[in-house]
């Protein structure tokens, strides 16, 4: 009786384990095809120069991320034009 509660018991926990699992990202090592690849919340929404999606995060209450921020100042203290 113990070993059919024991494997109920596993069952259930693993189920809740497959449901709470987040989805496979389909965008890492190269698996989704160039360009194919969808922004997720707070990420970057520019566009790389080769046109793929930026791949960084957005930095707190902006779109975009440290490199591709428009009011981001160069080195030289001059704002990017």
């Amino acid at each position: 009786m113990k070993r059919f509660f024991l494997r109920i018991f596993v069952a259930a926990a693993l189920a809740t384990a497959l449901i709470a699992a987040p989805a496979a990202d389909n965008t890492k090592a190269g698996t989704a095809k160039k360009g194919a690849s969808t922004p997720v919340a707070n990420q970057c929404i520019a566009k790389t120069a080769d046109g793929d999606q930026c791949k960084r995060k957005a930095q707190a209450g902006k779109q975009y991320c440290w490199q591709h921020d428009p009011t981001r100042k160069s080195k030289s203290g001059a704002k990017k034009s």
